[in-house]
């Protein structure tokens, strides 16, 4: 039992530890449209190889330039509606190419996610076209490079390398399953942290005085905070740091009093653990290595530094969905698409002059009347039908009609956000981070050392001269 409780336990938790970092590692290909992977291809590629190379992979219901139909609902529609149906389908067209016209677009569904990864070699290997899948390269080693080296200048300066070693190992393991800038800047404030605590290890008294220490909290809580920013459970996943941590020093500890216990003498540090002290003025320097690799990782971060295989698609700027603004801008929409039908099926029932016969965009609860005339007991009589109204059921109709169509409709992109959305330009963005998150987090990283220090320098170092022996 006692083996199991020293040994086995604290063993079995790393290795699972580390096991859910592989297995839970961040993906490397952010997601431009939901449902969707978007296959580009250069401008003057011939479409018929690239559709070829498609058909061979295996890819279906992809949707292609090539593929779209002009589904005018009603001869008036064609009629009236020329100039809205040429904007309409150029705003549709603007979904198949970047925003300089250097690359054409497909977009291939996620359930021949395989087949377009051969489709993709298909094209570069066999038919000399340089394809690529949007946001399939890997992603940066940069971040996880600093957080490694930060690593390594503390295990050089520790006076207990291999107790700060089995603690460290897990955050740079984790840096390197999820390479992301908040991540790296989280993990070197944990390192400044055992850096502390192995300073004392297994002096008189380091139990209590590791939990009183107050540094040691600041930063631990810090770097749990900053992990955050990737994402909530990437912050709970970092937290999993501390614990298996801990487990392994537990162990390291029960192997050295193991080890001892074979000598009749064993030698002991002279100094107890609040004679070593909280802060020095080197544990100051230090502390700034902190503040130095954050600055570093927010540089890397603004001016976009990569260490990766070279990514052909960085400078592209492909569709992407947005945060819903309302407006009817240069890409077609699923308000547009509303309009169109709701357009085609009313203007038959409308004035054909000029004001009466143009576009309109409808309201919620607009409705369409038509006046029919009946005789009764030799009376002409006039009633009001409702011929449509714009609501739920409407716009169900029209989505149905373009689930239903027998052709990879863009719609059908549309439709599979799941919610209202407008489009504009982007460039694939770092997975799970945002320069919202990411900037402020790095300034924390960088700024709290700074802070830490300059406290220690002008308050708690003078009043530590001032009254000794509270200290």
């Amino acid at each position: 039992m006692e083996l199991l409780k020293k040994y086995i336990a604290p063993a079995f938790a790393a290795i699972f530890v580390v096991a859910l970092f592989v297995l839970l590692k961040t993906s490397p290909a952010y997601r431009l449209w939901k449902g969707y992977a978007v296959l580009s291809v250069p401008f003057d590629s011939d479409a018929r190889i690239v559709e070829n190379a498609l058909l061979e992979s295996g890819c279906g219901e992809v949707i292609s330039l090539e593929a779209q139909r002009d589904d005018d609902d009603s001869f008036f529609g064609e009629l009236f509606f020329m100039d809205f149906d040429d904007n309409y389908n150029q705003g549709k067209s603007l979904y198949f190419f970047d925003k300089d016209k250097r690359a054409r677009l497909y977009y291939i569904p996620d359930e021949y996610k395989v087949q377009a990864q051969k489709a993709v070699s298909l094209l570069n290997q066999n038919y000399g076209v340089g394809a690529l899948l949007a946001g399939a390269g890997k992603l940066s080693l940069v971040a996880p490079l600093v957080a490694l080296a930060v690593f390594l200048f503390f295990f050089f300066i520790s006076e207990n390398k291999i107790v700060f070693l089995a603690g460290g190992i897990f955050p740079v393991v984790f840096c390197f399953c999820n390479p992301l800038f908040a991540v790296s800047a989280a993990a070197g404030l944990e390192f400044y942290a055992l850096y502390l605590a192995q300073k004392v290890w297994r002096r008189r008294g380091y139990g209590e005085f590791l939990i009183k220490n107050y540094c040691i909290w600041i930063f631990s809580f810090a770097a749990i905070l900053s992990s955050c920013a990737a994402g909530f459970i990437c912050g709970i996943l970092f937290s999993l740091n501390f614990f298996v941590a801990i487990s392994t020093l537990y162990l390291v500890l029960n192997l050295q009093e193991s080890y001892d216990a074979r000598f009749h003498f064993v030698p002991v540090p002279l100094r107890n653990a609040k004679m070593v002290g909280r802060m020095n003025l080197n544990s100051v320097k230090n502390m700034l290595v902190c503040s130095c690799s954050a600055f570093a990782l927010l540089i890397l971060f603004l001016t976009g530094v990569n260490f990766s295989i070279a990514n052909p698609e960085k400078d592209l700027y492909f569709p992407a969905p947005a945060e819903y603004n309302g407006t009817h801008g240069a890409f077609a929409s699923l308000d547009d698409f509303f309009a169109k039908k709701w357009n085609a099926i009313s203007l038959q029932y409308r004035s054909l002059n000029k004001e009466s016969a143009s576009i309109v965009y409808p309201v919620e609860g607009e409705t369409v009347r038509r006046t029919r005339y009946s005789k009764n007991g030799g009376e002409i009589t006039a009633s009001e039908q409702v011929v449509c109204v714009y609501d739920d059921a409407f716009r169900k109709d029209a989505l149905d009609s373009i689930k239903n169509a027998d052709y990879p409709a863009i719609e059908k992109l549309w439709i599979e956000q799941g919610e209202k959305f407008s489009t504009e330009y982007a460039v694939g963005e770092r997975v799970g981070e945002s320069g919202k998150a990411v900037v402020p987090v790095l300034l924390l990283a960088m700024f709290l050392p700074l802070g830490v220090a300059l406290y220690y320098i002008f308050v708690w170092r003078n009043r530590r001269k001032c009254f000794p022996s509270m200290y």
